[in-house]
């Protein structure tokens, strides 16, 4: 038996400098996932902790949890999920370069 399991990712650009109402585009984001009824979403450039705030609170309210933090540390990666992981691991690349 086949089981469906629907998953999108997006280049969030949460750039404040660069991108207007980062906030407000996460929130959006999260709601446009909701009605997709995506499983899970995997989002890029989550660079700071407003954007990293803003979708965890609206995934909050569409039924998503974080399945681990963005920012930095993370490669500005960020995943959210409607089902609970058994486990996650972040791997970064041994050689890293500047754009």
């Amino acid at each position: 038996m086949a089981t469906s399991f629907r998953v999108g990712t997006l280049n969030v650009w949460a750039l404040p400098l660069v991108a207007p109402r980062v906030e407000e585009r996460m929130r959006a984001i999260v709601e446009r996932a909701a009605a997709l009824d995506l499983d899970v979403l995997a989002l890029q450039e989550v660079w700071t902790p407003r954007a990293e705030s803003a979708l965890v609170a609206a995934g909050a309210v569409a039924g998503y949890s974080s399945l681990w933090p963005s920012g930095r540390a993370a490669g500005g990666l960020m995943a959210l999920s409607r089902s609970e992981a058994l486990s996650v691991e972040f791997h970064e690349y041994a050689v890293a370069g500047l754009p």
